[in-house]
């Protein structure tokens, strides 16, 4: 009997997971052949309040672990690069993981056509792990697909055709890129470049700001505040008593004469007055015997 190959079971889990997850939401899926698969395994078609919206998408699932990354999925896209940027209708990539059981979702036509303004050809389209189908993503999922069929169609959701579909066309351009401006910029807008390093550690450091000027109210108050603190905390003098007055008095006579003599000896002052007097080497004998018979006494 013929064998039932793991990758295709696995096909099968996700095109049935993302077929009841819309289907429970009152959307309409049909599949595709297998035999006519050629980038897309579905197409869905929105409905609002029980009612078909004319808001159509194809859809390529993919089903396994193999496409997750180091953040979130992927789907390869060599193959159908061109397919997927020229569809009139837009093309939903969704990924099922079967460990946890869920869809995930992206824009494939929108992300490519964005990419290759910028003039880049990806091998592969990331699939953010918060675009997830359940819940309210699935609304989620409804709106951003029926809005971007909105802004890439003219009036009256025709495609854009002649001189005033050009223009809309142009203005619409436009209002996007600057959208996308303003999202992807930060709070405050882009730093100047003479202060991008700045700014950079400002962002990774946002309490920097705040505990700065908590260090520079605390000195501040410290610098007001110490005079009257210290002031406060100086001891009562009591006065001295009359025996006290005396003794401090001589203390300061005998210190004054002690320092007087040992700055004149310094200055070799004692040696200079003498020369200064006629009887000079008399007076410096006297003073040395002085000194000598000091030293004997003693």
């Amino acid at each position: 009997m013929a064998k039932v190959l793991a990758t295709k079971k696995t096909e099968r889990a996700g095109v049935n997971a993302f077929k009841s997850t819309m289907e429970a939401a009152g959307h309409i899926v049909q599949e595709i052949d297998g035999g006519n698969d050629c980038g897309e395994d579905c197409d869905l078609s929105f409905t609002e309040l029980g009612r078909r919206t004319g808001d159509l998408a194809a859809v390529q699932i993919k089903s396994g672990v193999k496409y997750r990354r180091a953040v979130g999925y992927a789907i390869p896209c060599r193959d159908h690069i061109e397919d997927w940027t020229k569809s009139k209708i837009p093309v939903i990539g969704v990924v099922y993981d079967p460990e946890m059981r869920a869809c995930y979702w992206v824009n494939l036509t929108e992300y490519l056509r964005r990419e290759h303004g910028k003039g880049k050809k990806p091998k592969s389209v990331p699939v953010d792990e918060e675009a997830i189908l359940e819940g309210d993503g699935v609304g989620d999922m409804t709106a951003a697909v029926r809005q971007y069929i909105s802004d890439t169609a003219g009036e009256n959701g025709a495609p854009y055709r002649g001189m005033r579909g050009a223009i809309k066309k142009a203005i619409d351009e436009r209002k996007h890129r600057r959208e996308e401006h303003f999202v992807s910029a930060p709070i405050g807008g882009h730093p100047i470049p003479p202060f991008e390093a700045e700014a950079d550690f400002l962002e990774r450091h946002p309490n920097f700001i705040p505990r700065l000027l908590a260090v520079l109210a605390y000195s501040i108050m410290i610098t007001v505040t110490w005079p009257c603190f210290r002031a406060s905390m100086r001891l009562p003098v009591s006065p001295l008593l009359s025996g006290e007055e005396a003794d401090n008095a001589a203390h300061r006579k005998v210190r004054a004469r002690v320092k007087h003599v040992i700055g004149r000896m310094k200055n070799y002052k004692i040696l200079r007055d003498c020369r200064q007097h006629s009887d000079g080497l008399h007076r410096a004998v006297q003073a040395v015997a002085r000194m000598h018979n000091l030293a004997l006494a003693s």
